[in-house]
């Protein structure tokens, strides 16, 4: 290899790992906006498990709902 053809080599080389670093980059902003969204999520579940239980205690209180069946329960077909 002459040395210019070794220069042309390390360029291409150098432009080649910037581009992986760019989408490198890219990739954790996409992880980052996952995780984001995979905590948001997460709150709002544990919103609907809250908004559940208060209904579930309502129900147990006017005698609705069994006190050792949940309505997750009878959704699901399982008993606690």
């Amino acid at each position: 290899m002459d040395l210019t053809a070794l220069e042309a080599w390390i360029l291409t080389m150098e432009r080649k790992i910037r581009e992986q670093e760019e989408r490198l980059q890219a990739m954790e902003a996409q992880l980052h906006e996952l995780e984001a969204r995979v905590q948001a999520l997460a709150a709002e579940m544990a919103r609907y498990r809250q908004r559940i239980a208060l209904l579930e205690r309502i129900l147990i209180e006017k005698g609705l709902l069994a006190p050792d069946l949940s309505l997750y329960d009878r959704w699901m077909g399982t008993i606690n």
